[in-house]
Formats: C-alpha cells, sequence, structure tokens
C-alpha cells in the first residue's frame, strides 16, 4: 500500500467565510468523518444519483484566535452533482488531504507540531487533529 497523496483531492483554505459560502451544495448526507494515516480525512457520504460524476470539495476557514487553548478551523465539504437526476442511493468514501491547513497553521503560529480542532459543519463532527 502506497502513502503517497499525490491522487488524494487536498482541503481549500479560505481566507474568509465569504469564499466558503460559495461552494456548491447540492444535498446529500455526511454519514461519519475521521482522520485516518498522515494527515487524511476519511468521510462517508450518501446522495441520489448514479447518471453522473459526483464532485466534492472540502473548505476550510481557519480561525485566528485559540479557544479553550486548542487551534480551531471550522470545514464545509460541498457538493456538486452536475445535474444528476437519477434517483439511486450511492455511498461513497472521501478521502481528502489536510496538508494545507497544517501548512497555513504552522505559518500562522510559526510552530511545527500542534493540535487543532476540526469543526466539521455539515453534520457539527469535531474531530481532533493533531499534526507533525
Amino acid at each position: 500500500m502506497s502513502n503517497s497523496k499525490d491522487n488524494i483531492p487536498q482541503v481549500v483554505v479560505f481566507d474568509s467565510e465569504s469564499y466558503m459560502k460559495k461552494m456548491k451544495m447540492d444535498l446529500f448526507n455526511l454519514i461519519e468523518a475521521k482522520l485516518i494515516r498522515n494527515d487524511i480525512l476519511s468521510t462517508l457520504v450518501s446522495y441520489f444519483g448514479g447518471c453522473e460524476k459526483h464532485e466534492f470539495t472540502l473548505g476550510a476557514i481557519p480561525a485566528m484566535t485559540n479557544s479553550d487553548s486548542a487551534l480551531r478551523a471550522d470545514l464545509v465539504l460541498g457538493h456538486e452533482n452536475n445535474g444528476d437526476t437519477c434517483k439511486k442511493i450511492v455511498k461513497e468514501h472521501l478521502d481528502f488531504d489536510l496538508s494545507p491547513l497544517k501548512e497555513k497553521y504552522r505559518q500562522i503560529y510559526r510552530v511545527k507540531v500542534g493540535s487543532v480542532m476540526l469543526h466539521l459543519m455539515n453534520k457539527e463532527i469535531i474531530i481532533k487533529y493533531d499534526f507533525k
């Protein structure tokens, strides 16, 4: 098994909430989200479709202040159904590389290692992300 992150989409780090609000938000259900190896967030989603390729984008807004001594980032999973009107229930595992978010926190706080509380706003999921 390769540890390469080359084919895993990266989180898009936005500077403000207004950019995140422009993400396409077609209907879907975020079933679960968890951290797996090396900065990878793994999600399970379901949606109606089956006839067109669906695209998902993970957007993040880093919080510039500490809350309860932990850094925080708000994340939203955007969905583009590309006009798919089929009614099959599709379940799909999606992985996202959190490295750009880690690099942003390293720049802001001038640290090599740290922790960020990830707040997935689609389903009010909070995950502690320790980065090295």
